[in-house]
């Protein structure tokens, strides 16, 4: 339906004097022989005779009224009918399988993590990673060509012969000379060691030069 208020440009259920007063503002306005007889204008003012016939008919604005009311009133029912709608089960299902999902996935991620695993496979993984010269000292294994931090004096003298010279420092402790490169025993074992010619037969790592 047409809202003649809205036509006149007045609020809805406005008052007889309201709807007058716009009435010949806009008669005036629309008037075809102030616009030249122009086709739009024609129309309009043909729309806002036709309203004003309706609105200042007590019989004909009543039917527009209560036809508006109602209108009004079906336009908030389906607002609020909208509003109320129930959340669809579909939703809710998919939302309750993601929830599900999330904990399965956090189960099972804490069973890998805390399941006990194989100690080999873990020092293979190692060995494989870390250099060798990085390695703590205790994770480097003794062979009988090579010596290392830990060995004791016996060791290094089957590994590597008797020393060229051998000092006695109280600061540092004993070191034995193989040319410029050097050995440091403290309590019969070997503490650090220099390697300047590169002829100690040593494991390298980090306590090494």
């Amino acid at each position: 339906m047409t809202n003649c208020y809205k036509v006149l440009g007045v609020k809805d259920f406005a008052s007889q004097e309201e709807i007058k007063t716009a009435y010949r503002k806009l008669s005036k306005k629309f008037h075809p022989d102030v616009n030249d007889q122009d086709k739009f204008f024609e129309e309009r003012f043909k729309e806002v005779q036709s309203a004003y016939e309706v609105l200042s008919d007590e019989y004909k604005r009543l039917l527009h009224d209560d036809a508006l009311r109602r209108k009004v009133v079906e336009q908030h029912t389906y607002r609020t009918k909208q509003q109320d709608a129930p959340v669809p089960v579909v939703k809710k299902n998919v939302s309750v399988l993601i929830l599900l999902a999330c904990v399965l996935f956090v189960l099972l991620s804490l069973l890998f993590f805390l399941a006990p695993g194989d100690s080999s496979a873990i020092d293979q993984k190692y060995d494989k990673v870390v250099p060798e010269s990085q390695r703590p000292a205790e994770r480097v294994r003794i062979e009988d060509d090579r010596f290392t931090l830990g060995s004791t004096k016996e060791e290094v003298l089957k590994i590597q012969g008797d020393p060229t010279e051998k000092y006695f420092y109280e600061t540092i402790g004993e070191v034995w000379y193989y040319g410029f490169s050097s050995v440091t025993f403290n309590d019969g074992r070997v503490s650090q060691f220099s390697n300047k010619e590169r002829n100690l037969k040593v494991y390298l790592n980090n306590a090494g030069n």
